[in-house]
Parts: C-alpha cells; sequence; structure tokens
C-alpha cells in the first residue's frame, strides 16, 4: 500500500480548475488516449436523493454496475474507508484511492491517502482522469472545494429509505450535458452535468 501526500513535483502539464490547480509532470504526452484530464463523480440515486442504506446499494441496476465498469476501467477511483469496506475488494483494472488516516482499513493492492487533493492530483498525475465513487462525505468535499467537471449521475424515479444522501450541488456551475431514460429494471435516468 502506497501512503499519497504532499503535491506533485515537476511541470509538464498545468491543469486548473477554478480553486483547485498543480502542475502535471508526467511520464507521456497528452494523447487523445488520455484526453484533458478531468474530475468526475459518479454516483446512483433515489428520487430523495439517497444513495446507500447499512453500507449497501439498496437496488440492482445491472447497466448501471457495467457503464459504471466501462467508464472507471483504466483510470482511478477515490473513495472513503466505508466505500471501500464495502465494495469488499479491490476493483480490478483501476487505481483503487481510500482516503483514510487508518492504514489497517486498506486492502493491499489499494492506495492511502489522508487528503483528497492529494488523491485527485496523484490520480491525475497517473491517469489523467480521476473518479469520486463515494460515499457521501467525499461527493460533499469534491463539490465544495470545487474539483470536479463532471457529475455522472443515475437517478431512480422512485423514493427509497436509507441513511447517506448524495449532496446538493451548484446548478450554476453545471448544465446537463446529456439524458437518458430506462425502464428496466426500475425506470431511470442517467444524465451527465458538465462544467459550465
Amino acid at each position: 500500500m502506497q501512503l499519497l501526500r504532499g503535491a506533485v513535483s515537476g511541470a509538464k502539464f498545468e491543469y486548473r480548475n477554478s480553486n483547485f490547480e498543480f502542475q502535471w509532470r508526467a511520464c507521456y504526452d497528452m494523447t487523445p488516449e488520455f484526453g484533458t484530464p478531468s474530475v468526475g463523480i459518479l454516483a446512483a440515486m433515489a428520487a430523495n436523493r439517497v444513495i446507500g442504506r447499512d453500507g449497501a446499494i439498496p437496488w440492482h441496476i445491472p447497466n448501471d454496475l457495467k457503464r459504471f465498469k466501462r467508464l472507471t476501467t483504466g483510470s482511478a477511483v477515490i473513495m472513503g474507508r466505508r466505500t471501500h469496506a464495502s465494495i469488499g475488494r479491490l476493483l480490478p483494472d483501476r487505481e483503487n484511492i481510500v482516503l483514510t488516516r487508518d492504514a489497517d482499513a486498506v486492502r493491499a493492492g489499494a492506495t492511502r491517502a489522508e487528503d483528497l487533493g492529494a488523491a485527485v492530483r496523484a490520480a491525475l498525475e497517473r491517469h489523467g482522469r480521476a473518479w469520486l465513487i463515494g460515499g457521501e462525505a467525499i461527493y460533499r468535499e469534491g463539490l465544495e472545494r470545487d474539483l470536479v467537471d463532471e457529475l455522472h449521475l443515475t437517478r431512480l424515479d422512485r423514493a427509497v429509505e436509507g441513511d447517506t444522501h448524495f449532496p446538493e450541488w451548484p446548478a450554476d456551475r453545471f448544465a446537463l450535458a446529456h439524458r437518458e431514460r430506462f425502464d428496466e429494471p426500475e425506470p431511470h435516468a442517467y444524465e451527465v452535468y458538465k462544467r459550465r
């Protein structure tokens, strides 16, 4: 397990996102394979913003799980300690970065970070893409610190009882760029919001 701390050194590519910036030192050029570095949120929520209950997602939508895998494979996923524990394993073909001060809470093969900024910097340096995948506190901090470029949200039509919720996001900062409706296995929509 590796612990991420401090700033990324070097200066090959400069990434700026309002309040968050760093100098990119990469072993590769910015090619179409990597595109523009970006930070995205991936979340699924009920109509009442519930994202979890008792450490689990209280619904099962297979096409959403396939989309999650397609979007995150080959990049870094950043999660909190409880999300890491609820998944129960490392997500393959992705760098798993876990935000926690407790080294014992992180599985072998994952990267531990004590600060969301350090985690995002490392993910962008290594992969050109960072995904915040939960839980509620990680989503909230990413939005409050203005680190996020895109929101990829699966939104159920129904309300669900739960104990964790997706935070409000600043509507003036993001615009709806894509929306698809699905009826199976239950009515829901997939929406992509991009930074204005």
